[in-house]
């Protein structure tokens, strides 16, 4: 059975002014469900490209329950879409600003059995996540390869987006249950929004009958044993995800031994130390200012895919953590930092500056200063200094790189 929201919950979603569309008006949206206009497949759904007439052209997403070979599966997979559109209209209108939801336009309505229910979300133009770690083939102004000021970026903005789900849109507190990669948009400002709700349910309202769902790699082990639900259970796909974005790796890859990425990177992490050997290597080393923050943050997804659920953080305490860790490196993107060897420069500045007025003031007399008679050959150099011409080698002297 596919997951629901309670009573209350369903009550507050028939009070929204969301617009009902035509049936017919939206299969012609997208061409008629055209392969062309497809642009995404879900746990439960395929989404295309819509354009709607109504006055102005919009571009909007169109979702539509998969088709199975069986009665039932497509029975279950039409629940699981109901599901979507009650809960992201309750989302609505809790919804906080900024938000970190996929916006909810509306629904078809269910006038007959034969017309399938669809769901109308607004199009995200720069895809997923997924696409930007993993699909060469997508043209995307990022896709060369996201910076680690960029990475950082993304996992502060899940951070929020999931903690809104679970303590900024109460009572509800829905867990996703299928965070992942495919399901994790960006707007046309990079802006990221979660979407794919259709295993979404409320602590509130579990029960018996919704058994473990996800995506094998990104699941909770300890839910798929226990079949106990808790917000946990997307405290550990956020760690997945983290060590996802971090490593360019996906999360379960056969060709690879081990072929979990949380067996691999908990082992370099916890047991090996190693943790920046997790790095994306297409990504280069992470700048000498950034490599702290990416370190910590490994630390932060290893906490989050504890084997014991009492040992992750709530994502409450995730983000409170993150503002310590990328709090100033968040807030100012693009801040021009000086390398470190410019700092030895500036300090050899100072201690040069200090020799010339030292030079000025025994010119003038007022202090007597004796110095050692100098090697033969050293005249041009000593008349230079005396002249207070300051030479490249002598700035960079005493430097020693680290």
């Amino acid at each position: 059975m596919a997951p629901s929201l309670s009573e209350e919950e369903e009550e507050d979603t028939t009070h929204d002014d969301h617009r009902t569309f035509d049936y017919e008006e939206l299969a012609t949206a997208t061409g008629g469900f055209s392969p062309s206009n497809l642009i995404g497949r879900g746990s439960h759904g395929s989404v295309y490209k819509a354009f709607l007439h109504r006055p102005d052209q919009v571009v909007v997403a169109v979702k539509r329950s998969s088709l199975g070979h069986h009665t039932q599966v497509t029975r279950e997979n039409s629940c699981k879409l109901e599901n979507e559109i009650r809960t992201l209209s309750s989302l609505q209108i809790r919804r906080q600003s900024p938000s970190y939801v996929i916006n909810f336009l509306g629904a078809s309505c269910s006038c007959s059995l034969q017309e399938e229910r669809l769901l109308v979300v607004e199009y995200l133009p720069n895809g997923s996540l997924e696409d930007l770690l993993h699909d060469k083939e997508v043209a995307l102004p990022l896709r060369s390869c996201p910076s680690w000021a960029q990475r950082v970026e993304i996992v502060v903005q899940l951070a929020r987006a999931v903690e809104f789900l679970h303590e900024g849109c109460k009572p509800l507190c829905i867990v996703h249950r299928d965070l992942k990669p495919s399901n994790i948009l960006f707007d046309s400002n990079w802006k990221l929004k979660l979407a794919d709700f259709g295993l979404a349910v409320s602590r509130h309202s579990q029960s018996s009958t919704n058994q473990p769902a996800g995506t094998i790699g990104y699941m909770d082990p300890c839910y798929t044993t226990s079949n106990h639900l808790t917000a946990k259970v997307d405290v550990y796909s956020f760690g997945v995800v983290v060590l996802e974005i971090l490593s360019g790796r996906k999360a379960m890859d056969v060709a690879r031994s081990p072929s979990s990425i949380v067996d691999w990177a908990t082992w370099l992490i916890i047991r090996e130390q190693r943790a920046m050997e997790i790095c994306d290597v297409a990504a280069g080393p992470p700048e000498y200012f950034m490599a702290g923050t990416v370190e910590k943050l490994l630390y932060v997804a290893a906490r989050c895919v504890s084997p014991n659920p009492d040992d992750r953080p709530t994502m409450g305490e995730v983000v409170a953590g993150l503002g310590g860790i990328c709090g100033p490196v968040i807030r100012r993107p693009d801040r021009v930092r000086m390398p470190g060897w410019m700092d030895l420069v500036r300090r050899k500045l100072k201690r040069v500056r200090k020799k010339r007025k030292l030079e000025e003031s025994v010119k003038k007399g007022q202090v007597v200063v004796k110095c050692a008679a100098g090697k033969e050959g050293d005249g041009g150099g000593q008349s230079q200094r005396s002249k207070g011409k300051l030479l490249l080698w002598e700035l960079l002297a005493d430097i020693t790189l680290t």
